[in-house]
Order: structure tokens, then C-alpha cells, then sequence
């Protein structure tokens, strides 16, 4: 569709749970970027944390989201890819790599104002997004019977909604540029 050396800047957000192999993605882009072109792909963590432990291990969120990474995982798409998203970058040949890490709070609790703000965003994003990403994953490809995904999906989403869990997730920024052309 497009010829090698076509784009200056390529960038891809969100891609986890579409993408069956990320290193030949990472390749596709670096062959198609001009020397010196940058490529820069920005996913979420598909996991959740908690600095003070109101985010239980067992809690209906952190199953969901087991649920989810082995839907993503029997499908061949998986969906926690993240972190690897650096080292995959360099295997295909990116130089200059560079990884940010933003911390985003899944909910108000946050003390820094901004950071607040973020999670405001996010506590009326997160538990309308629950059954968007988990019921064709838990029906389909897991094999739950209608009744029980949507039972579980809604208490993810009530657990999502209480204030008195302070959980967070990880967006992943990585970006590396084309070498340039060598001169002779």
C-alpha cells in the first residue's frame, strides 16, 4: 500500500488485544519510515495497582483483568504488551528509544490536583468501558455462559466505582527514530 521510506512519523495508540505479532508490527513501521522518521506507540498496562493496598488481589477488578490477559493470550492477541513495547522497538532496529511512564489513577482519590483531575476522567470512563472489553472475551473466548459475564462485569464495574479503592494503571509511552541514512 504504501512504499518503504513513506512516513516521517508513525504512531499507534491502543493497538493491544488487535496486534498477533508486535515485532513485526515494530518492523513494518521502521520500513516504512523514512531515515529518521519516528515511530511511537502509546498502550496502557492491562493491570492495576494500589500504593495502599485497597486494590485486593482476589477484588472482582484484578480477576477481570486476569480474565481479560488470557483471553488476550488464547486468541493470540495479547493484551498486556506494554512493557515490552521498548525492547521490541530496538529489535527492529529503532536507535534513540526512549520510554516514558505515566501513572493514571483509576479513580478521584488522587491528593495532586492534576492528578485528580485525570482520575475524575477516568472514574466515568473505566466502569462504562468494563463490558465493552470483557463481554466478548468472557463469552466467546472463555466460555462464560451470558448470565455469569454480565454478573461478574457488573461487580468489576461497582468495585470501580466505590471511592475507597485507590487503584492506579501504567500508560506506556515509547518512541525511537530510524537511523539515518550512512554517507559516503
Amino acid at each position: 500500500m504504501y512504499k518503504p521510506d513513506f512516513f516521517d512519523l508513525i504512531h499507534a495508540r491502543t493497538l493491544a488485544g488487535s496486534v498477533q505479532s508486535w515485532p513485526k508490527l515494530m518492523k513494518q513501521a521502521f520500513k516504512h519510515l523514512k531515515p529518521g522518521g519516528y515511530f511511537e506507540a502509546l498502550e496502557s498496562a492491562f493491570w492495576a495497582w494500589s500504593s495502599d493496598g485497597s486494590l485486593e488481589d482476589d477484588s472482582p477488578y484484578m480477576q477481570y483483568l486476569r480474565h481479560l490477559n488470557e483471553a488476550g493470550e488464547k486468541t493470540g492477541r495479547r493484551l498486556n504488551v506494554a512493557a515490552e513495547l521498548m525492547g521490541w522497538m530496538k529489535e527492529a532496529g529503532f536507535e534513540e528509544v526512549t520510554q516514558q511512564i505515566f501513572v493514571l489513577p483509576l479513580g478521584p482519590w488522587a491528593k495532586d490536583p492534576a492528578m485528580k483531575e485525570l482520575g475524575k476522567w477516568e472514574y466515568m470512563l473505566i466502569p462504562e468501558s468494563v463490558e465493552a472489553y470483557g463481554l466478548r472475551l468472557y463469552t466467546q473466548i472463555l466460555e462464560w455462559k451470558l448470565d455469569e459475564a454480565k454478573i461478574h462485569l457488573a461487580q468489576v464495574r461497582d468495585q470501580l466505582l466505590s471511592r475507597s479503592v485507590h487503584a492506579y494503571s501504567k500508560i506506556y509511552v515509547v518512541y525511537g527514530r530510524k537511523p539515518l541514512l550512512e554517507t559516503t
